[in-house]
Formats: structure tokens, sequence, C-alpha cells
């Protein structure tokens, strides 16, 4: 470890942030809480930089060391977060409404076309694009 002379970090150049972010720029830094002039050149390694933020999060520091990229959810998490979101789309619809045989068939029809959708998405906009709440049957017949 590096250590950084306290006045590396002057005073001045930290504003008000609610958290610093350390670590190596193109990396996923380490979250620091107190950001005083003393605590971020205790924790500052050899190369690193540090960047502020009112947003807690995971994030990886930009290549320039300026900024910080959100993380984006992989899209498999993505894909998974809209299967349950019809999941519990399907359940409310099937407890809306006195079910008979056609009425059941129409909505796991739909469940099953829509759940085709999300598997077919190879994107996130194209998941994000799905709505979920249109198309459903309605009981006693029209959709």
């Amino acid at each position: 470890m590096t250590e950084v002379a306290p006045e590396a970090v002057p005073e001045e150049t930290l504003p008000t942030y609610a958290y610093a972010y350390v670590g190596l720029p193109g990396q996923a830094p380490r979250t620091v809480l107190d950001y005083s002039p003393l605590t971020i050149a205790v924790q500052l390694l050899e190369g690193e930089v540090w960047v502020g933020s009112d947003v807690l999060g995971e994030f990886v520091i930009s290549a320039d060391g300026a900024a910080l990229v959100p993380l984006a959810p992989a899209l498999d998490v993505l894909r998974q977060t809209r299967l349950n979101q019809l999941h519990r789309e399907t359940a409310t619809r099937f407890n809306l409404a006195p079910t008979d045989g056609a009425y059941v068939e129409a909505l796991t029809g739909h469940s099953i076309s829509l759940r085709a959708q999300i598997n077919a998405a190879s994107t996130a906009a194209q998941l994000e694009a799905l709505d979920l709440s249109v198309g459903w049957p309605v009981a006693g017949g029209g959709a």
C-alpha cells in the first residue's frame, strides 16, 4: 500500500457528497462514508481515484476516473424480474373473476405467449418494452 499524505487531497477539492467511491478507473469501487482528506488519503492505494456521489449504488469508475457508471443488471436478472411480474399478473387475473374453462384456457394462452416473448427478448430495451398489462382476456368473453 502506498501512503498518500493528507495534503495530497486538499479539503477544498472535497465537495459535499453523501458517499465517496474509491478505486481504480474501470473497476468497481469501495464505498467510503467518511471522506475527510485524511480518510481519503488513507483509503487511496496507488493508481486509485475517488469519486463523490449522493447516490448509494453499484458502480464502475469511468476509464478516466472522473465519474461513476451504474452497473446494468445482467439480462438474465432482468428476464427473471419480468417473468416474476408475469407470474403475479397471471395470478391476479385468475383471482379477479369466476373462472370457467374457456377463461382459464384464454388466460393460460396469453400467459404462455407473454412468457415466450420474455424469453425471446435479447436486450434490456426489448424486455422493458413488453407491456404485461394488455391483451388479457375478460371473464365472460372479450379481451
